[in-house]
């Protein structure tokens, strides 16, 4: 199993890490793909000094906890996949490290959050670095995916957003939806004094106009490949963080280009932790 034939996800031992193996697999299932379902472990002890001996008790009841894991992915995957198309691998590591490596060879990577204030906190870190790091396309799963409505896909100014774009435009194809393509934008003044509030991608101390036409030239030739999609073009004026976060209301999910610099990759987490809805991250391009 390998390329876009492969779906990968990551389990743990929390209930909602299930809500990213059902999302996962309903990918699998629209691209026609396997799922292998990723549980990454710490055992015996990762970077920490062994307290007492590992007895064959300690082993037992490790090696059962993981055996639970996976029969509760699996169960959970079965109601949209055949069990010929699911692939279990336990890796021992730190979940971003194990993640990234066991989806290189595949076409898709779907994590979760976590449920509660402190733990939300700490796994949007985690899933901020694995969609930094991946070099296949990343979803967060998170919030709620609305049926029917558009793909929403985040225009910035960076290399890599053709390459967030094409990934938009290939989701709403699957989903056979419609995609809502948004630039914001700002004035140097209001920006300057953090008006606007949040956080200021490139390119976005512009006018109206301006990023209307930026946002054309970003779509010019699409439809060519995609003459099916139906686009919407939106350019508010404010943060983007902001503007992505109120679209995900209504949303199926926010693609994203994978960001190059500084500015960007804190906007990215900034988008992970607030939206309502799942998040995509495509990789860098060739």
């Amino acid at each position: 199993m390998t390329g876009n034939d492969l779906v990968v996800v990551g389990v743990d031992e929390r209930p909602e890490s299930l809500s990213a193996v059902e999302f996962a697999a309903g990918e699998a299932c629209l691209r026609g793909a396997s799922l292998r379902i990723v549980h990454a472990t710490s055992w015996p002890y990762l970077e920490a000094p062994v307290q007492r001996p590992f007895t064959e008790a300690d082993r037992a009841r490790i090696e059962a906890l993981h055996e639970a894991i996976f029969a509760r992915a699996v169960d959970c995957a079965n109601a949209h996949l055949p069990e010929s198309r699911l692939e279990r691998r336990l890796a021992r590591g730190a979940p971003e490290h194990v993640l990234t490596s066991e989806a290189a060879d595949g076409g898709l990577l779907v994590v979760g959050r976590r449920i509660g204030q402190v733990a939300r906190l700490r796994s949007t870190s985690v899933v901020s670095r694995v969609a930094l790091a991946a070099v296949v396309p990343v979803i967060v799963v998170q919030g709620v995916s609305e049926p029917g409505a558009n793909v929403i896909a985040g225009i910035g100014t960076g290399s890599n957003t053709q390459v967030g774009l094409r990934f938009a435009y290939e989701e709403a194809r699957l989903r056979k939806t419609g995609m809502t393509a948004i630039h914001a934008w700002r004035t140097p003044v209001l920006a300057a004094h953090g008006v606007s509030g949040g956080i200021a991608a490139a390119g976005e101390l512009q006018n109206n106009a301006e990023a209307a036409r930026f946002l054309a030239e970003q779509l010019a030739g699409w439809a060519t490949d995609f003459p099916d999609i139906v686009v919407r073009r939106a350019v508010p004026e404010g943060s983007a963080v902001d503007a992505l976060v109120q679209a995900s209301i209504n949303a199926q999910m926010v693609v994203l280009g994978r960001p190059e610099e500084l500015t960007g990759s804190v906007l990215l987490h900034e988008v992970i932790r607030r939206a309502l809805c799942p998040v995509a991250i495509a990789p860098a391009g060739p």
